[in-house]
C-alpha cells in the first residue's frame, strides 16, 4: 500500500524490516549480517546519515540506499566516495521504475 500511495518514508520503513530479517537469516552463511565488514560500514554509515530504506542486494556485494530526491541522493554519494574512497568501486543514482525488465534482441 506504501508505493501505490507514493509514501516512501513508509515503504522504507518495512522494506527495512524485510532487509533486517533476510540480514538475519543468512548471517551464520555469510559471518555477519552483511557479505563483507565494508558492507556493514557502509550501512551503518547510510544509516546514520538518516536515509530511508538500505540493504544488500540478494548476495552482495551490493548495497541500496533510497532517498528522498536527487538532491540527497548526490550528498550521500558524495560522502560516501569520500569516507569509502577505498571500499567503493561504483554508485549509481538511479529512480525507482514501475515496471519490468525488459527483454530486446541485438541486431
Amino acid at each position: 500500500p506504501a508505493l501505490k500511495e507514493k509514501d516512501i518514508k513508509k515503504f522504507s520503513v518495512h522494506l527495512n524490516k524485510i532487509e533486517d530479517n533476510v540480514a538475519d537469516y543468512f548471517s551464520e552463511i555469510q559471518s555477519g549480517r552483511y557479505t563483507s565488514e565494508y558492507a556493514q560500514e557502509i550501512i551503518a554509515f547510510l544509516e546514520s546519515n538518516q536515509v530511508l530504506g538500505r540493504g544488500q542486494s540478494s548476495w552482495g556485494p551490493s548495497l541500496y540506499a533510497l532517498l528522498p530526491n536527487e538532491k540527497k541522493a548526490k550528498e550521500i554519494k558524495e560522502d560516501i566516495l569520500i569516507k569509502f574512497k577505498s571500499k567503493i568501486d561504483k554508485i549509481y543514482i538511479t529512480s525507482a521504475a514501475n515496471e519490468g525488465a525488459k527483454i530486446t534482441k541485438n541486431v
